[in-house]
């Protein structure tokens, strides 16, 4: 089929893309996981990774990598070649790879060249990849020499003179780029695969820093290989201090999630890990999901394309079996008989490869709707508390480490400590490239939630709050208050955690783990690396015949928690202040965050000329408008502020006479006046900056201000003319249905020259805008004028509404300074008293003042009342006060949980009494669940019953 298609263009790989392609490896240590990947993958029980000197390559040593796993046949070996191709995909399947990229970029990203020297059956292949080559002879596509030879005789295995001469060219290539210059230093490589299968990956030609070093280095640790630039991009402060992220060993400690391959770097084995058997007091937690689909949906659309293109296909055959034999029809020639049973055969196999995908595809979107389950493990690190978070594997590969979450992620003491861990598999989420994320983030955020709340969930089953969290780490030795401290080394600690902690060690001929009885002998004893089940003191498990010993892990389970709708308003008013916290940190400028500092800004502020808001002319309306707002009243908050002091007596009373002043009209509200009356007030201000020289003149200009602030006549039809000032706070009549109705001016607009008017008798969902200059509204002139006064006798002067109907902050903000009449006095009063009376009501604990002397204070007092700080001691105390009632509720929550545990060992014993009194009962003996409760009442109902028939019965 393909080749009628020789004679097109094809798609070629140019050699740049095996740099581009090594850039997904961002972190290093992640790049040498990928071989010990296909390591693994290759059912490999040994890698050993180890270095060679050289000074004729660049970085001046060789990094290999040697397994004895199922090796490679030379038309697998010529897979590697392929980008992208595998034989790995399956989702049942446990292996780790499944792109069929990972040798080639983490070998390129590691080095520029690499050779492969694979065995298997009586075949040796050798596959060579370097970038150097294609540099020297300036080749643009990606050439890869293969050479095959012999297992026994060790000669080539070439069938043609052209086959030949292949072979010919390949090893002269590779004898004059590779490390080997030689054929027998060559076949050398091939010896070092002991047995009859394995593979062996060489490196050479090491990437180097900016300083000339190789980016992994050999030197500072004969044992072991380390990162040269640890504290370059690839880790922050936190993750600097972090073993996993600068040394290879402690990395491949943790790679699987159940270690089963032995691993050897520089010749001493690495001591893998199990996690959950180096916690305390482990406890695993199931969780089910429907949210996981993203791969489920994936793979059940393909899965029904499969089964499509396997439906046509048998269709197409069976069509070809029909037409076949009516061809043929009766005829009895052998030959078209033997022709027509191959079709039928062949129609046969693909009708039943069609039903077996269908079934496959009706089952995998029968899946989607089933949720997926996942099983969290958590337990406390008392080793090193510093290093926590959670570990994320896919299909037992490492993916993530250290991933704070839920608490841990928000900062403070909750959850400090606890280690975590989960095993997700492909299904569930997928991984992405270079396996150090996930690529869909969605569904992984949602996980990180999900942990998040199992953690915590965890936190509180083991009850460290409860006794206290400073308490439970000093008990291990974490004296010092610095959290990053390593615990104290004296004997009592570090007895005591490891009793708690079991040493579990892995046999190094079956791989099974044992857990060894705690022994004093024990501590801080070094273990040989060729450690066997012989060795081990428990005599049940010393053997390699004996099963692996299980980890008694109880299960906990997640309640829940239902938040209220006050609970989810706190929980987002939180959210908001943590993000202006963050836009905080990034402004370089102060913000105002609390009471204090608006005061400490406000008191840096110099005085504001009237015409200082010129300037910002081009800005929205909403932003005039607050800025008119903090203009009319920063300086009554400035001047309350300046002469701040123990006593609130003086402090009120400076301020109220400071605060008497009213601020002149800005030019904001200018922008509402007719271009006749601008004009005039232009000119009046210049007249006063050119003036403004003693106090007498500037009592002048208060004069001129308060004419300014004063309302121009109308006309008798109501409709405002060139002369007529309208502002916030007017008092207008506005037409509707032929009825005049009253109302209060509340806002308005200066680009669309228009007013909202709040109608007395209506709510505010029924104020409506009206054009300046609509005959259907009519500005009503006030009652009282201002009065001028002279400047010997200034009369006190205190900011009133203008109207009581105005129900607006803009409005109230900007309501008319007036002379206070006596009526207005009446007002104040009853406004005062209702003040007077909340502030009592409120009235925080250890408040600077008490009931009695809130009742006192007067009207002038209480305008330049410290709110601010009223609430925030209220706020404190109520804090204070519901978290008692939360510590109450989770001290009972703890309560009835350890009844709960006492009740199912109850069950527990009871379950074992019953199986022992008759082995008939169909009960598990570990259960405890309400199965106990029924069959432990129904063997009291048939006792009773006994003991009845037997007192019925004569003797």
């Amino acid at each position: 089929m393909a080749a009628q298609y020789r004679n097109l263009c094809r798609a070629q790989l140019s050699y740049d893309y095996l740099h581009t392609n090594s850039t997904t490896h961002e972190f290093l240590f992640g790049a040498l996981a990928e071989l010990l990947d296909n390591a693994r993958d290759a059912s490999a029980t040994k890698i050993n990774i180890y270095s060679v000197n050289d000074e004729t390559v660049r970085g001046g040593y060789l990094l290999c990598f040697l397994d004895d796993g199922q090796g490679m046949s030379p038309d697998e070996s010529a897979d590697i070649v392929m980008f992208g191709k595998s034989t790995k995909k399956s989702l049942e399947s446990q292996l780790i790879g499944m792109y069929g990229n990972g040798l080639k970029s983490g070998s390129m990203r590691i080095g520029n060249d690499f050779i492969l020297f694979t065995k298997k059956g009586a075949a040796m292949t050798c596959v060579f990849l370097s970038r150097t080559f294609h540099e020297e002879e300036k080749i643009d596509e990606v050439i890869v020499p293969m050479p095959t030879f012999d297992s026994q005789t060790k000669k080539p295995l070439v069938k043609t003179a052209k086959d030949k001469d292949k072979h010919q060219l390949e090893m002269q290539l590779i004898l004059k780029y590779s490390p080997f210059k030689t054929e027998a230093q060559f076949m050398k490589e091939f010896d070092n695969i002991e047995g009859d299968s394995g593979t062996l990956v060489v490196i050479y030609n090491l990437k180097l820093l900016d300083s000339g070093e190789p980016e992994l280095d050999i030197k500072s640790d004969r044992y072991d290989i380390i990162l040269s630039n640890p504290e370059g991009s690839d880790f922050d402060t936190d993750e600097g201090l972090v073993p996993e992220r600068k040394s290879f060993r402690a990395y491949a400690s943790i790679l699987y999630v159940d270690p089963r391959m032995r691993v050897y770097i520089q010749g001493k084995k690495v001591r893998t890990k199990r996690l959950a058997n180096g916690l305390y007091k482990p406890r695993m937690y199931k969780y089910s999901s429907v949210r996981f689909k993203t791969r489920s949906e994936v793979e059940a659309k393909k899965s029904q394309e499969d089964a499509k293109s396997a439906e046509n296909r048998a269709k197409e055959a069976e069509s070809k079996a029909r037409n076949v034999e009516l061809k043929i029809g009766s005829s009895v020639d052998k030959e078209q008989r033997v022709e027509l049973r191959r079709v039928q055969t062949s129609a046969a196999e693909l009708r039943r490869d069609a039903q077996i995908r269908k079934q496959i595809a009706e089952r995998k979107v029968k899946s989607l709707r089933e949720p997926k389950t996942l099983t969290f493990v958590f337990g406390i690190n008392i080793d090193n508390r510093n290093q926590d978070g959670m570990f994320i594997y896919n299909c037992s590969r490492l993916i993530k480490m250290y991933q704070k979450v839920g608490a841990q992620a928000d900062g403070g003491v909750f959850c400090s400590g606890v280690v975590g861990f989960v095993d997700v598999p492909y299904l569930v989420l997928e991984p992405t490239h270079n396996k150090q994320d996930f690529a869909d983030a969605k569904e992984y955020r949602h996980l990180l939630q999900a942990m998040g709340e199992h953690m915590l969930q965890y936190w509180k089953d083991i009850n460290i709050a409860q006794q206290g969290v400073t308490k439970f780490w000093e008990d291990f030795g974490y004296v010092n208050p610095n959290w990053r401290d390593s615990p104290s080394q004296d004997q009592k600690f570090i007895r005591k955690r490891a009793m708690q902690v079991p040493i579990t060690l892995q046999c190094d001929l079956c791989l099974k783990w044992r857990i060894l009885p705690f022994s004093s002998n024990n501590i801080g004893k070094v273990f040989p690396d060729d450690w066997v089940c012989s060795m081990n003191p428990d005599p049940a498990h010393n053997r390699c015949s004996a099963q692996e010993e299980k980890l008694n892990m109880p299960e906990g389970i997640y309640t829940k928690v239902v938040k209220s709708k006050e609970e989810k308003e706190k929980d987002l008013e939180r959210e908001i202040r943590k993000k202006q916290e963050q836009l905080e940190k990034l402004n370089p400028s102060r913000q105002p965050g609390s009471t204090k500092s608006r005061m400490e800004m406000d008191s840096d502020d110099n005085d504001d000329d009237d015409d200082a808001v010129d300037d910002d002319d081009d800005d929205d309306e909403s932003g005039r408008m607050a800025r008119k707002k903090s203009h009319q009243t920063k300086k009554i908050d400035r001047d309350s502020t300046k002469t701040k002091s123990f006593s609130l007596q003086s402090t009120w009373s400076s301020s109220v006479s400071k605060s008497k002043k009213r601020p002149a009209m800005s030019d904001e509200e200018d922008e509402y006046l007719p271009r006749s009356e601008k004009k005039t007030r232009h000119a009046r201000r210049i007249k006063r900056r050119r003036t403004r020289s003693s106090s007498d003149e500037d009592d002048e200009d208060d004069l001129v201000d308060e004419d300014d602030n004063a309302y121009d006549a109308e006309p008798d039809d109501g409709h405002p003319q060139d002369n007529t000032i309208v502002r916030v706070g007017n008092k207008a009549d506005v037409k509707m249905h032929n009825k005049w109705t009253d109302g209060v001016v509340v806002e308005l607009s200066k680009s669309k020259n228009k007013c909202k008017v709040h109608f007395s008798q209506l709510s505010e969902k029924h104020d409506k805008w009206f054009s300046i200059d609509d005959p259907n509204l009519r500005i009503v002139k006030p009652t009282e004028q201002t009065q001028r006064t002279s400047p010997s006798k200034k009369s006190e002067r205190v900011v009133t509404a203008t109207t009581a109907q105005s129900t607006s902050v803009v409005g109230f903000a900007q309501d008319v300074v007036a002379e206070t009449p006596s009526s207005s006095s009446e007002v104040v009063d009853d406004i005062a008293n209702g003040y007077r009376t909340c502030l009592r009501y409120f009235l925080p604990p250890q408040w600077v003042m008490d009931k009695d002397v809130v009742s006192g204070l007067t009207p002038q007092q209480l305008a330049t009342f410290p709110l601010d700080d009223f609430f925030d001691h209220y706020e404190r105390g109520l804090k204070k006060l519901v978290s008692s009632f939360q510590l109450e509720a989770q001290n009972k929550m703890v309560e009835s949980e350890q009844w709960r545990e006492k009740l199912c060992s109850l069950r527990r014993m009871i379950a074992k009494l019953l199986k022992s009194i008759n082995e008939d009962f169909e009960i598990d003996q570990d259960t405890d669940t309400e199965q106990v409760d029924e069959l432990l009442a129904l063997c009291v109902k048939q006792a009773l019953q006994q003991n009845q028939t037997e007192e019925l019965t004569p003797s």
